[in-house]
């Protein structure tokens, strides 16, 4: 094991507790609408949690970090997020049960070191770490930590809501479960409440300065063109260093809505591809010597990142709830990337 990673003995207990978890099989009673937390001991932020596998296919429990987790849970039910945006909205510490092809040398390697032994399909713990932006990758110390914390507190919370129902604990407008950590002496007792969250609101602005403003409107002729625009992760993550998380870079793609071809593509990082989403459009500008009339986006972050960043030059921006054109390009590249 790494040295920066968890102890064995912390390994040998977070193992423990999730096989009590898979053996109890409470995805027979819970659903994926029944949110619960769990707040973290040591620096007091709430895990959201998620009993997933009731619909038979994928097993485990989704420990969704924070407000900015929170969020993402929400946007996961309410937004429709498209396969090419799913990393961008979770993160969390996953838990869940695989067959033992699923498992990679690094999972094999550790419940080898600990001595543990498993058989069948879906028996197999896997964790994860979820970053948006970011591939899945391995747990740290404080990651083995909390995960272990909130599965135990899962076990607890999943018999209270098998022996008395699930309306004491959820579908209470606006409010959510929460087991609660209290220090007394050298031991944590839990208790409950129900509190009502912040969800983590995404800042959606960038500024274009006057020089810039200027110069494009000197040099570029307005048409009555049509741009479809839009700002995705690319398939295959980056990994920079041996050992190091792998990173999903950010796609720019600007598209002529008539004929279908690109006119402007580019790649950058995930950290500040908002900024760099309006950066792109106005080098497209620039590179084009051309002000379109119309922009297209399906996204609802590129649209309000573009009515306020672009509001002097009064472009007509259309959000779409999805566009053919864009998944038909999409999906070309994204064959190219696995090929």
């Amino acid at each position: 094991m790494r040295e920066e990673m968890a102890t064995k003995e912390e390994w040998k207990r977070l193992y423990e507790v999730a096989v009590d978890f898979r053996d109890k099989k409470s995805w027979e009673w819970m659903y994926d609408d029944m949110i619960f937390g769990v707040q973290n001991p040591e620096n007091g932020e709430i895990g959201y949690c998620i009993v997933m596998g009731n619909i038979g296919e994928f097993f485990g429990l989704g420990v969704y970090l924070g407000s900015e987790g929170l969020a993402g849970i929400k946007r996961m039910q309410t937004d429709n997020v498209d396969e090419f945006d799913m990393i961008n909205v979770q993160k969390c510490l996953m838990a869940s049960f695989e067959d033992r092809q699923d498992l990679d040398k690094e999972d094999y390697k550790t419940i080898k070191e600990l001595g543990l032994r498993f058989r069948g399909r879906k028996q197999w713990p896997q964790f994860r770490s979820y970053r948006p932006g970011f591939f899945p990758w391995y747990l740290e110390k404080d990651e083995v930590k909390f995960l272990t914390t909130a599965l135990e507190q899962a076990l607890i919370v999943v018999d209270k809501v098998k022996d008395v129902g699930p309306e004491k604990y959820f579908y209470k407008k606006g409010l959510y479960y929460i087991r609660v950590p209290e220090l007394k002496g050298d031991e944590i007792s839990w208790r409950e409440e129900w509190i009502k969250p912040q969800i983590a609101q995404r800042v959606m602005t960038v500024d274009i300065d006057e020089l810039t403003e200027r110069r494009i409107k000197n040099n570029c002729k307005k048409t009555r063109s049509t741009w479809v625009l839009d700002y995705f992760s690319a398939p295959s993550p980056v990994q920079e260093k041996k050992g190091q998380r792998p990173y999903y870079p950010s796609v720019f793609m600007c598209l002529d809505s008539k004929s279908g071809m690109i006119i402007h593509s580019n790649m950058f990082p995930y950290e500040g591809r908002e900024k760099r989403f309006v950066e792109e459009f106005i080098k497209t500008m620039e590179k084009m010597k051309t002000i379109p009339r119309d922009i297209i986006v399906v996204k609802q972050e590129a649209y309000e990142l573009l009515k306020t960043a672009t509001k002097k030059f009064r472009f007509n921006i259309i959000l779409m709830k999805g566009l053919p054109l864009l998944d038909e390009v999409k999906y070309g590249l994204f064959n190219f990337f696995r090929r």
